[in-house]
């Protein structure tokens, strides 16, 4: 299971400065899914567990390493 570790509402640069880990909602991780288990929904993404594949491409992709695998597989 992927999550999105922090997901506030400001996007770009104004998402940076409460959360060192905050989604930009640049849609990387949207572009790397192979199964479409990723959308950016008000400004942060969002990962649909029901169709994640659990590969990894979206952490892999993610440069602000905001995704993180739970079950600490991926690093």
């Amino acid at each position: 299971m992927f999550i999105v570790r922090c997901s506030g509402q400001d996007k770009g640069a104004a998402a940076k400065k409460p959360c060192d880990v905050s989604c930009i909602a640049c849609g990387l991780c949207v572009k790397d899914c192979p199964s479409g288990a990723i959308q950016i929904q008000e400004g942060c993404a969002w990962i649909d567990e029901s169709r994640c594949l659990s590969c990894g491409a979206c952490a892999a992709g993610c440069p602000r390493k905001v995704v993180a695998d739970m079950r600490g597989i991926i690093r």
